[in-house]
């Protein structure tokens, strides 16, 4: 089942944004949580949500747990999860994104602007 569109939780889109950009150190989109412990978009919204990623990925048995929650987290539809989450990285291979990349494809995805007040 999707969510709507207009079920988006921009604030919490926002501070994952704001988080990637004052740590982006932290953040590697090809993995929810690698072994040196960067994390995805999606691992990070689990993350600022006080989820436990090493559960969700390792004890749940399920490696698309964190892809699930975060899109719940962030209200965003499975096209957007998926453009996000998963073609972004492939639309790039191998050369790791950079953070005006990811905003310029969370605006594209979303439709709305990031530093607006809507």
């Amino acid at each position: 089942m999707s969510v709507r569109a207009e079920e988006l939780n921009k604030p919490a889109i926002r501070a994952v944004l704001a988080y990637i950009e004052s740590q982006p150190d932290q953040w590697d989109q090809r993995y929810f949580q690698s072994v040196d412990g960067t994390m995805c978009m999606a691992g990070i919204a689990c993350h600022l949500a006080g989820l436990d990623l090493e559960q969700m990925l390792v004890e749940d048995g399920d490696p698309m747990a964190v892809y699930h929650q975060a899109q719940t987290l962030l209200g965003l539809t499975d096209e957007q999860a998926d453009r996000l989450f998963l073609q972004f990285v492939q639309w790039l291979g191998t050369t790791p994104p950079t953070v005006d990349q990811l905003r310029e494809e969370i605006v594209a995805v979303t439709g709305w602007d990031l530093d607006g007040d809507d």
